[in-house]
């Protein structure tokens, strides 16, 4: 068993020494439940994820549970163990009957990651209609994705609505490496997004426009390329859409 140390006051050791001798806990035992509370707190929201069950609801769960250990080979050890936590009415864990669902996303976590999807279907959409005459380097423009431990939640969505809706899937590699990026990429795409916001969202680019894109994400200051007759041109067919 993995072991932790930290700090804390005289005074609190003092109260803990207390309400362990009063309560018959050795005091490890107290800090262990006390960190497994904060965890199940961090995890399921303030009240921890608990929830009522009444008898017909846990007869019902267990015996569908004991249908799964029968069909379920390899995940048979853990539909017995919430078999028991229902048999037992160990309320205390109904909340590990939870674990395979997902809380609820911040808004504004989902209405980024759209945002950072539609700014790359929209460049995308400008670059291919440049037809190739451009020197804008076409990694530029590509998606990268996220960071599956630094940003796991926008990962997590931009899957769900690429992959399970159907929304922006050709800006998926071709290489078939998905959406997870080896970096952070956020701090990019807001300045990205600064940027694209900037010149207008409901355009189709012009080249110089992507270029200055391009350029924010690679850390350029400027206003992207100068075209032929050193005018900012407008992209083929370009408009508002």
């Amino acid at each position: 068993m993995a072991t932790v140390s930290f700090r804390i006051t005289d005074e609190l050791k003092r109260e803990l020494d207390e309400l362990s001798a009063e309560k018959g806990y050795h005091l490890s035992k107290l800090f262990r439940r006390a960190i497994e509370d904060l965890r199940d707190t961090m995890r399921h929201g303030p009240d921890g994820g608990a929830f009522d069950l009444s008898l017909k609801d846990r007869l019902l769960l267990s015996n569908q549970y004991r249908i799964l250990e029968l069909l379920d080979k390899e995940g048979a050890t853990e539909h017995a163990e919430h078999r028991t936590v229902l048999t037992g009415a160990q309320e205390m864990h109904y909340v590990t009957l939870l674990e395979d669902f997902s809380n609820a996303l911040n808004l504004g976590i989902a209405r980024e990651v759209m945002d950072i999807l539609g700014m790359f279907s929209r460049l995308r959409l400008s670059y291919e209609n440049l037809g190739g005459q451009t020197s804008i380097p076409g990694e530029g423009i590509d998606f990268s994705g996220f960071h599956p431990e630094f940003e796991a939640e926008m990962l997590s969505y931009a899957q769900f609505y690429m992959e399970k809706l159907g929304r922006h899937r050709w800006l998926k590699s071709a290489d078939g490496k998905g959406i997870e990026s080896s970096v952070p990429m956020l701090d990019v795409y807001r300045r990205m997004l600064s940027a694209w916001q900037r010149i207008g969202v409901s355009k189709v680019l012009s080249e110089s426009e992507v270029s200055e894109i391009v350029n924010v994400r690679n850390g350029i200051p400027g206003l992207g390329v100068t075209v032929s007759g050193g005018v900012s041109g407008q992209a083929p067919g370009a408009g508002d859409i």
